[in-house]
């Protein structure tokens, strides 16, 4: 992590909190829940996670407000406008320009969390493992069986203590799929890469800080 400008903006002996850039497609479960995780976890992150769109209006919207923030620090002379890391947040779903967003992420040196069919997939395995092909309708009556008050909000009380077992379950899918050269494909979900960076930057912000 970059040590940033200080303009008196705060103290000199204090390093500011990584800033992270998380552009979902859903406008609300994706974006509350990372928000939410953060919280839960006491995360000392600055996260700014907001949605907007189909995948490849994901990747275009991220790398524009990179380049804001980049040019905004840069004119004020502050990089703690500036973003550390920039995340998309995306869907296989039906959409189109899959292939697409994903080669304007990596042009762009973006860092994507994508599921296969839908977000909710990271959800069901927080309770429970899934191999077979399933279908976005089936996956998300599916999580509003099985989790207590989903339905678009995410919650986050009855979630927490199940996500170590969810990023297992998730390495042991993404492996799975990988020796089946199936890779990305139905069932698949990589988030965990990114609830993991909220949670490993937002502990050594605070252990900086201890």
């Amino acid at each position: 992590m970059r040590r940033r400008d200080n303009l008196g903006r705060r103290k000199a002996h204090l390093d500011p909190y990584p800033r992270i850039l998380v552009v979902c497609e859903g406008e609300l479960t994706e974006p509350d829940y990372f928000k939410s995780l953060r919280r839960e976890w006491r995360s000392h992150v600055n996260l700014v996670a907001h949605g907007v769109g189909v995948p490849l209006t994901v990747v275009e919207a991220a790398v524009a407000q990179r380049d804001k923030a980049k040019e905004e620090a840069k004119l004020k002379h502050d990089l703690n406008l500036a973003f550390d890391e920039v995340w998309c947040v995306f869907d296989r779903d039906e959409h189109p320009n899959v292939c697409e967003a994903f080669e304007l992420a990596a042009r762009n040196q973006l860092k994507v969390a994508f599921s296969n069919p839908c977000f909710e997939i990271w959800l069901l395995l927080h309770f429970r493992d899934q191999r077979a092909h399933i279908e976005r309708s089936k996956l998300q009556a599916q999580c509003r069986e099985i989790i207590p008050g989903f339905d678009k909000r995410v919650p986050i009380e009855q979630m927490i203590g199940h996500y170590d077992l969810a990023k297992e379950r998730a390495i042991q899918l993404e492996q799975w799929q990988r020796g089946r050269d199936c890779e990305r494909k139905n069932p698949w979900t990589d988030v965990y890469l990114l609830t993991e960076r909220i949670r490993i930057l937002g502990e050594a912000a605070r252990a900086r800080r201890s």
